[in-house]
């Protein structure tokens, strides 16, 4: 008796875990976009608040620009890699928006 496997059912095996390969490739494509994109909305969130406690504290009202730096060493943010060095607080219709910008103007 001979032991081991014929080529055709290694092939056959290969054949199958490539089709499981090609099904699932997709999937976990879109589950680590999925959760970069949660990553960089945790981030954005964190910066947003971070902002709006050190306007608060320091009693700044209206359209502001933030260095990240300020907030760094204000120990109001924690090192958080971002590619932008301010947040700009622009109020319209009393409501804050924030946005991450490379310079202020």
């Amino acid at each position: 008796m001979k032991k081991g496997f014929t080529l055709v059912e290694l092939l056959g095996v290969i054949v199958i875990l490539s089709i499981i390969i090609v099904f699932t490739f997709p999937a976990i494509i879109n589950t680590i976009k999925e959760k970069n994109e949660d990553a960089d909305n945790y981030k954005l969130k964190m910066i947003e608040n971070a902002a709006r406690l050190y306007m608060k504290d320091n009693g700044l009202s209206g359209n502001q620009c933030i260095s990240i730096d300020t907030l760094r060493s204000t120990k109001y943010l924690n090192d958080i890699d971002v590619d932008e060095n301010y947040v700009s607080v622009t109020y319209v219709n009393s409501e804050a928006s924030y946005n991450l910008v490379s310079s202020c103007s």
